[in-house]
């Protein structure tokens, strides 16, 4: 059986070609409002999961004689190196700090936020 992480991001892959020739020439602008409000929110979720996952890959790397999990990262995914290391970073210090609420703010908060603002006080 497949890690449900694993199986989200497949979901996710199979509804994305699902759209892909999908033309939003033909939506309302109301449509496309709630389109780009609905995309952010998931892109932001999708953004913290990567996050979770890139925090805890040390072993990917150790694995494969990178640095860290983030030189490994930026090698598989053509990542520029030094935006793959401030995602570790930054990914490191929200697990360090705000581990107790992730699932709180994941659940309840209807905005989009991206994973950065883990580092104030979210109001919603």
């Amino acid at each position: 059986m497949s890690h449900p992480i694993l199986a989200a991001a497949a979901a996710m892959d199979v509804v994305l070609k699902d759209v892909a020739d999908a033309n939003p020439l033909f939506m309302s602008v109301v449509e496309k409002a709630d389109a780009l409000r609905e995309l952010a929110r998931v892109e932001s979720r999708v953004a913290e999961l990567r996050m979770r996952v890139l925090v805890d890959a040390g072993d990917v790397a150790t694995a494969v004689g990178a640095r860290d999990a983030a030189g490994w990262y930026a090698d598989a995914t053509h990542t520029r190196f030094e935006d793959a290391r401030a995602d570790l970073r930054l990914a490191t210090a929200l697990d360090r700090r705000w581990s107790a609420t992730r699932t709180d703010r994941s659940r309840t908060c209807p905005t989009p936020c991206p994973a950065s603002c883990w580092t104030r006080p979210r109001r919603c």
